[in-house]
């Protein structure tokens, strides 16, 4: 029986040969020892080889396509053939997303879950292997300095030849607070919330009806967003405040955006003037109140903006022409 080296762990069914893989991504190379003691197929005697794909190499095979496949070598008579099984999968690149934490620290979220196990490269000669489903791993660094972190995905009794994702990351002292730039209500039941946001924090929105109550929940927000919508608001009887957390992920600590609302308008009509009136929280700054010319759907701009004090909710306009839409 031949000596197969340290790199062929797998044994065929029936013990008459060894590989050096059974399953990996596509481009797995697939190599054979003979142990069969009475034939090693060169020398004392001549065996087929027959891959399961249509290919006939001899002690070395690359499989190019995903698939399930038989490996199986055919001895002379009257040695019986012997097989393998080999599972060869398409499996795309983890699915990750890294979030700063304070200190030059970082947390990687693995979303993925196609993989056994994952193997994560923090880019400063520090690698991790975590199982699918273990608490997502925190890091810290020496500095500030950028760093491309990879990670690749390989299942148990498998090659580790899958395709790798990488993320460029640079560590932060602190967490920023996040801006809301401007809030621009669509209609009645949407408006729409524009950010400036930094790269790599995990954010969430949350939302506080008439500015009653405490801020709850509404959803999490990309780092990437720049605009955003909301929906499904009743905007013609309630304004929203809003603000976005900067979580960080390693203490849970939490650094907040500035507050900004919506504005509930009320037109009342009378007799020679019209009484405007609206609800909102206390800004930081005065309101800017203007008055347009709407004539056939189309809106005229006639005065310039009116600067209202950030505590007043109310405003008489007396100079009016009647039969006039403004």
């Amino acid at each position: 029986m031949a000596q197969c080296g340290p790199q062929f762990i797998y044994s065929s069914n029936d013990g008459r040969f060894m590989v050096s893989q059974v399953k990996g991504c596509t481009g797995l190379t697939v190599e054979i020892c003979i142990t069969e003691p009475s034939c090693d197929c060169v020398s004392s005697c001549a065996c087929d080889f027959d891959f399961g794909d249509g290919d006939s190499d001899t002690f070395s095979h690359t499989y190019t396509e995903p698939g399930d496949y038989r490996l199986t070598i055919i001895f002379p008579n009257p040695t019986p053939s012997d097989f393998i099984d080999i599972e060869i999968t398409d499996k795309e690149a983890p699915d990750f997303s890294l979030y700063s934490c304070a200190g030059n620290n970082v947390k990687v979220d693995i979303k993925d879950t196609q993989y056994d196990n994952y193997q994560i490269n923090f880019g400063d000669g520090t690698q991790q292997t975590i199982t699918n489903g273990a608490p997502d791993p925190e890091h810290s660094y020496a500095n500030s300095n950028p760093r491309t972190v990879t990670v690749k995905g390989f299942d148990n009794n498998a090659l580790d030849n899958c395709p790798v994702a990488t993320d460029n990351f640079t560590p932060i002292s602190t967490i920023p607070p996040a801006v809301i730039n401007t809030l621009t209500v669509i209609n009645e039941s949407q408006l729409e919330l524009r950010y400036n946001l930094s790269p790599d924090i995990q954010y969430r929105l949350e939302i506080q009806p008439n500015g009653t109550g405490n801020f709850s929940f509404l959803k999490q927000i990309s780092p990437a967003t720049l605009i955003d919508t909301v929906a499904n608001l009743n905007l013609a009887n309630t304004y929203y405040c809003f603000r976005v957390a900067s979580v960080d992920p390693c203490n849970n600590n939490t650094v907040y955006s500035n507050i900004i609302c919506s504005i509930n308008l009320l037109l009342d009509v009378q007799d020679g003037f019209n009484n405007i009136n609206w609800e909102t929280n206390t800004p930081t700054s005065n309101f800017s109140l203007v008055r347009s010319l709407v004539t056939d759907n189309n809106r005229t701009t006639l005065d310039p903006y009116q600067i209202i004090g950030n505590t007043i909710r109310t405003y008489e306009d007396n100079d009016l022409q009647c039969n006039t839409n403004y």
